[in-house]
């Protein structure tokens, strides 16, 4: 199953048999790392006929320290599945005391270490006044069913748009810290284009802080890499109505803000299926962005 170059994980993961059924899935997978071996284990879970999966949850386990229980059943060459836990689909209504926050894809909770309880995470927003540099902030969480949505219309809400960034860790590079922008893609149809037309490598990666930035406003919009939406803005008049449009979405403001970045033991992947960095690489310098070595 395993050679020594490969990871090995236990995943939590959620999906659907049919419209009215739900299951809660514990697996174990093996791969060159989280995004390989969790794509192997979504293969393996959809032949099992689960649809809609998504992760909850993931540990690296150390195989030599680790036996797989006799109850895990062999549903591929690198994946093996517990018995599932079955429930009704309301679930995921977060008035339902059942409801799992699901984290966007590319950053996951870690299984074994927390120091707050995951439940605590949920859909909401935290706005702080203008402060000693004139500017005012907010975050928001956003469940993986609708982060993509949210922050496509979040980019539509903005006046103006100047220039599109992003930021890509050494993680993925594995060499330094990068900065891709582009003067080109400078209107929100052309950046949520280029976004549509490359999800697994962009909104999806979680080695990745995309930026837009608005030079009217001194607005930047930010989906971070731990897939947090964050606004900074010196306009009090894009603040409020910001606030107003996600209210609108049905996020409620709070104080109590707790998300993947802070307490949490985290994991940050890129989806299986993603381009390496350096063939991206190229697709960028196509579409005209300019490189910035940190």
């Amino acid at each position: 199953m395993m050679n020594d170059t490969q990871q090995f994980w236990c995943f939590l993961i959620t999906g659907e048999i049919d419209d009215k059924t739900g299951v809660f899935l514990s697996c174990y997978s093996a791969g060159s790392s989280l995004g390989d071996a969790l794509g192997k284990a979504f293969l393996a879970i959809d032949s099992e006929g689960v649809r809609n999966t998504k992760l909850i949850e993931a540990t690296m386990l150390d195989p030599d320290n680790f036996e797989i229980p006799s109850k895990a059943q062999k549903i591929s060459e690198s994946t093996f599945l517990n018995p599932p836990h079955y429930f009704d689909l309301n679930y995921n209504d977060p008035e339902n005391n059942d409801y799992v926050f699901c984290p966007p894809t590319g950053v996951v909770l870690d299984g074994a270490e927390k120091d707050f309880s995951s439940e605590l995470i949920q859909e909401q927003f935290v706005a702080f006044d203008i402060n000693e540099d004139g500017v005012y902030e907010l975050q928001m969480v956003v469940d993986q069913t609708r982060l993509i949505e949210i922050f496509f219309n979040c980019i539509k809400n903005l006046e103006s748009i100047d220039s599109f960034g992003m930021l890509i860790s050494s993680l993925w590079t594995d060499k330094s810290e990068v900065f891709w922008k582009s003067t080109m893609l400078d209107n929100k149809e052309k950046i949520i284009n280029f976004l549509q037309n490359h999800p697994h490598e962009t909104t999806e990666n979680g080695f990745v802080n995309l930026n837009i930035f608005s030079s009217i406003t001194q607005t930047q919009l930010i989906l971070c890499d731990h897939k947090k939406i964050k606004l900074y803005t010196k306009s009090e008049d894009v603040f409020r109505k910001f606030i107003g449009t996600i209210i609108g979405y049905g996020f409620k403001q709070t104080m109590e803000f707790y998300d993947i970045e802070y307490g949490y033991h985290h994991w940050h992947y890129r989806p299986a299926n993603s381009l390496e960095y350096d063939v991206f690489a190229e697709i960028l310098r196509a579409n005209k962005f300019d490189v910035y070595y940190r």
